[in-house]
């Protein structure tokens, strides 16, 4: 292809043409075969990765949001078992007292 003569050197215009002009074909076939795909395979992957890291924060939000409301729900509960608590224990108070009264009445008698 490329004959190069010590003699005589001398360039092969026609040869060097469709060089190029294969190299450029070349270059357009792997723009429209290779490029598109893999930039659009890469792009769409990217937004995928964001939609999921978008995703992840808004779950993570709710998560929190749910673990704050079980908090106060929690709190709120011991405190309505510690109100009842002390509600129980006041009616047994009371109850004891009656028994007593009640017992000093027999004995009085």
């Amino acid at each position: 292809m490329f004959t190069f003569s010590v003699v005589g050197a001398q360039l092969y215009y026609g040869d060097m043409l469709y060089i190029m002009v294969s190299f450029l074909i070349l270059m357009w076939l792997i723009k429209v075969l290779a490029w598109k795909p893999i930039t659009k395979m890469m792009k769409d992957r990217s937004d995928k990765i964001a939609n999921d890291i978008d995703s992840a924060e808004k779950s993570k939000a709710d998560a929190s949001k749910l673990a704050s409301q079980r908090q106060a729900e929690l709190a709120n509960t011991r405190q309505e078992a510690t109100g009842s608590s002390m509600m129980q224990s006041k009616l047994v108070k009371s109850n004891t007292i009656k028994l007593l009264k009640m017992l000093t009445m027999m004995l009085l008698i």
